[in-house]
This record gives C-alpha cells, sequence and structure tokens, in this order.
C-alpha cells in the first residue's frame, strides 16, 4: 500500500510542477511549441501528453 500512495504522491507532484511550468512560460510569452519542446525535455513526456498540459486551463 505505501508503494502505491508513494507512487501517486509522485505523479501529483510532476503534475504540478509540469502545469507551474506551462503557466510561468505563458506568463513571460513562451510561444506554446517552445512550451511543448521545454517540458517534453524536461520531464520526458510523449508529444500528446505535453500537448494535454498545454489545453489544460490555467487556475
Amino acid at each position: 500500500m505505501c508503494k502505491i500512495m508513494e507512487d501517486f504522491r509522485s505523479e501529483v507532484a510532476k503534475d504540478s510542477a509540469i502545469t507551474s511550468a506551462v503557466d510561468t512560460a505563458r506568463v513571460y510569452g513562451i510561444a506554446d511549441e517552445a512550451i511543448l519542446a521545454d517540458i517534453m525535455k524536461r520531464f520526458g513526456l510523449t508529444e500528446t501528453e505535453a500537448k494535454g498540459y498545454l489545453l489544460k486551463k490555467s487556475a
């Protein structure tokens, strides 16, 4: 059970970090193509996964 909770906590932290990176980049006017490439490289995402983060609305 602890392994499941640890994995869940890691996924939540990763999701939060990616969302923050996207939001911050948008504040500074960085183009979506550059954001996409950056989060794919930094977080090991596929293009489809990265595009999902770009489509999320900011809080």
